[in-house]
């Protein structure tokens, strides 16, 4: 398992999101089936999934929606 924090990240289009890791990777991260189950379904709405930010090296959105980095990593790919 890698544990890299994240610190930076940006909502794609499509309902991805493109964290960068401490070790300078951009990668890319499907959300489409996170959104079908809780908490992550307020995130169907764009201007909600829009709302990202770098937190204590995670990914947050309001209402406390995050996503662990190393959940991120193993579920991402390398642009």
């Amino acid at each position: 398992m890698v544990l890299l924090d994240v610190i930076e990240v940006e909502a794609g289009d499509g309902g991805s999101l493109e964290p960068v890791f401490e070790n300078q990777e951009r990668r890319i991260c499907g959300m489409k089936s996170y959104v079908l189950r809780q908490p992550f379904v307020k995130l169907r709405e764009p201007a909600s999934f829009m709302k990202v930010s770098v937190a204590l090296g995670t990914v947050v959105r309001p209402d406390n929606i995050h996503k662990a980095p190393e959940t991120l990593w193993e579920e991402s790919m390398p642009i």
